[in-house]
């Protein structure tokens, strides 16, 4: 059982975190996870500004029983443990599968969480400035 050899490595390939920097659609990948991480971070800070003013309440059934349970405060944090969790884990499977069609859905996942997040973001940052 010993290191392997370039014979094994065609016939398994490792995966490898380059190619999120050297292709056009790890590119993409690479902008929707940085998305994903800023506007999960911004969305806590948001709603927080936004709830701290009168006449404003949250409307998500989910952060409305997180506020419930942990106050406004804990929520925001648990928002973003859950937004840093959400990145790590579509980071690591784009960073460590080699299955091409779990990268492709981890993919899509990816890009469309980073852009309804981001409009959350700007929905959050429109009440904010009426």
């Amino acid at each position: 059982m010993g290191a392997l050899t370039r014979a094994d490595e065609r016939v398994a390939p490792r995966a490898d975190a380059r190619w999120l920097v050297t292709t056009g659609g790890g590119q993409l990948l690479r902008w929707s996870l940085s998305v994903l991480l800023a506007s999960s971070l911004l969305d806590a800070v948001t709603t927080r500004l936004l709830l701290t003013q009168p006449g404003h309440r949250e409307m998500n059934p989910l952060a409305r029983s997180l506020i419930d349970t942990f106050g406004l405060s804990g929520a925001v944090v648990v928002r973003v443990f859950f937004g840093v969790a959400y990145f790590l884990v579509l980071r690591w499977i784009l960073c460590t599968q080699t299955n091409r069609a779990l990268r492709v859905a981890t993919g899509v996942v990816a890009v469309g969480a980073a852009a309804w997040w981001w409009m959350v973001v700007v929905n959050n940052a429109v009440l904010i400035g009426r």
